[in-house]
């Protein structure tokens, strides 16, 4: 059973109820809805101690999902496993089979094809020879040639239909996923497994444009990853943007990393640092704020000319609580990354303010909260 958000029971503030010609109003009461806050502040030297830095998504450099270019049945999609098919995280050799769609259908129409090929061939051979003793005319022979040649597409287009009956591993490397089980139909196209090769990662940064010359092609870059505290990794830029994002304004820079060990999961953050950076010039601005990475959510951006909304380009937003302990909206501008906190270099946020540390779905402007202050290093602000 699907229970009503806090935002719809709050937009039902009361309901009026008339009967024998009488009206009643009843006021529904919203329970402050409990949150975790920090006050955003001004940052200080030692929040720079190590240097501006950017989040990376680590990927595995091969992630793709694997597909039948015709439908059929699952037939059989890994190993048994105790009733099971591929279990997530298995490696697998390249060449291994991983799906196999129902192959008697298949391989009677390839049998039938073959048939059909071989009694066009003699067909076509009987009618050369009556071509010689002038039985039958040119024209005869002509069609007897193209209908055997016709029957040998068949044949090239029933083996394909049967290559693509069957997925097999492109490379070595671990399967992530499957999506159907075996009984199952599989349309063509649709993906059945998901592939990936992790044994080199790729590092995706959104770089500003202040920082993006310091990432050249080739250069080494140092880079830390919250599961494993305290290891440096190194990974080597291998693409840099030419041109911005139009949503954001930021550059795409690609790093590589070996991960021969396995270390590097698909899905894991690295942190980056800014090359070039001077640590005592990354709080630009006079107003400059630190909160929680976890306090930043989005919002769809606000009407423009015509009533156009752009959707491409929401709105980056914290949730703080005010005097009266009632949720509130502020836009914010951001800048680099520090650590678990975000700077924040302009906007409606003011220092001070409760910052609400991780924003609920059914967290609203206006709501009522009920706020409980935390260490701005504690692992409820992170």
């Amino acid at each position: 059973m699907k229970f009503p958000s806090l935002r719809a029971l709050a937009l039902v503030a009361s309901i009026t109820l008339t009967g024998c010609g009488q009206s009643k109003s009843a006021a529904i009461a919203v329970a402050p809805m409990p949150v975790q806050v920090v006050t955003a502040r001004e940052p200080q030297p030692a929040d720079f101690a190590e240097g501006p830095r950017l989040l990376a998504t680590i990927k595995g450099d091969v992630e793709t999902s694997l597909s039948f270019k015709t439908g059929g049945i699952v037939e059989w999609i890994g190993p048994d496993n105790e009733g099971r098919g591929w279990r997530e995280g298995q490696f697998v050799r390249a060449g291994t089979v991983l799906a196999r769609l129902v192959q008697t259908e298949f391989k009677s129409a390839e049998e039938a094809a073959a048939a059909a090929v071989e009694r066009e061939r003699r067909n076509w051979d009987r009618m050369q020879k009556l071509s010689t003793d002038r039985v039958v005319s040119a024209q005869d022979v002509d069609k007897a040639k193209a209908a055997w040649e016709s029957a040998e597409a068949d044949l090239r287009k029933t083996r394909q239909a049967l290559t693509d009956s069957i997925i097999a591993a492109p490379q070595d490397g671990w399967l992530l996923a499957r999506s159907l089980e075996r009984g199952e139909l599989a349309a063509p196209g649709s993906p059945i497994v998901r592939f990936g090769d992790f044994r080199r990662m790729s590092l995706t940064l959104a770089v500003p444009d202040r920082w993006v010359a310091a990432f050249t092609e080739g250069r080494e870059v140092a880079f830390t990853v919250s599961a494993f505290e305290g290891r440096p990794f190194v990974a080597r830029v291998t693409e840099v943007g030419v041109a911005a994002r139009a949503n954001d304004r930021l550059f795409k820079v690609e790093l590589k990393v070996d991960n021969a060990d396995g270390a590097l999961r698909s899905g894991m953050t690295g942190s980056v640092p800014i090359l070039g950076a001077d640590p005592a010039h990354a709080a630009t601005g006079a107003n400059a704020l630190l909160v929680p990475l976890s306090a930043l959510t989005t919002r769809p951006a606000a009407k423009g000319d015509g009533d156009r909304v752009n959707a491409k380009t929401p709105e980056l937003v914290v949730m703080v609580a005010d005097l009266q302990n009632v949720a509130r909206e502020r836009t914010v501008r951001t800048g680099e990354i520090v650590g678990s906190q975000i700077l924040i270099l302009g906007g409606e946020l003011r220092a001070g303010e409760r910052v609400i540390t991780m924003a609920s779905d059914d967290l609203f402007d206006g709501a009522p909260v009920a706020p409980r202050a935390v260490a701005p290093g504690s692992l409820a602000a992170r």
